[in-house]
C-alpha cells in the first residue's frame, strides 16, 4: 500500500458514492494529500470592490475580478515531526496549488494560494538528537492569490 493510500485510508473524510463508502482527501496541496484537519476550520469568501460613493453617499463601486477565498484555522492537533516537516516543505514553496471543497459551488476546486503563518508546539523530542519527533497544535491558513485561471 502506498503512503498516500495509507493516509487516505486513515485520515480522509468519508464520502458516499453510489452506496459505497470511499475515502476522499479533504485537502491536497501541490498534488499531495494532507491529513484531514480537525474541526473548526473556516472558509472565508471576500469580494473586492472598486469602492466609491457619489454625492448622495451611494456606493457606485463595481466588483473587481472574482471572489477570493481563504481557508482559515487549518488545525492538526497532533502530527509526527516527519509528516509536519513534509507539509511545511510544501508551504515553503510560497505559491501553492490547493484542491479543496469550494463552499460556493459545493464541488472540488483547485486554486493558486499562498500560505499564511504556520505555528506548532514541540511535544516530544528525541533522546539522542534533541530534535522534535512529534508536534501538537499545528496550524496554518492558505489565502487565494486571486488569479483568474488559478
Amino acid at each position: 500500500m502506498s503512503p498516500i493510500d495509507r493516509l487516505m485510508r486513515f485520515t480522509g473524510p468519508f464520502c458516499l458514492s453510489g452506496g459505497e463508502i470511499t475515502a476522499h482527501p479533504f485537502i491536497m496541496i501541490n498534488g499531495k494529500v494532507f491529513p484531514a484537519p480537525a474541526r473548526g476550520l473556516q472558509f472565508q469568501i471576500a469580494t473586492t470592490v472598486s469602492a466609491g460613493r457619489n454625492a448622495n453617499n451611494e456606493v457606485v463601486g463595481q466588483k473587481v475580478g472574482r471572489d477570493q477565498q481563504k481557508i482559515d484555522n487549518l488545525y492538526w492537533p497532533h502530527l509526527s515531526a516527519k509528516i509536519w516537516a513534509e507539509m511545511l516543505q510544501e508551504f515553503d514553496k510560497f505559491e501553492i496549488t490547493v484542491t479543496y471543497p469550494n463552499p460556493l459551488t459545493n464541488s472540488w476546486v483547485t486554486r493558486k494560494m499562498y500560505p499564511g503563518d504556520r505555528t506548532m508546539t514541540p511535544f516530544k523530542t528525541s533522546k539522542t538528537t534533541g530534535l522534535p519527533t512529534e508536534y501538537i497544535n499545528c496550524k496554518c491558513n492558505v489565502v487565494d492569490m486571486g488569479l483568474v485561471n488559478g
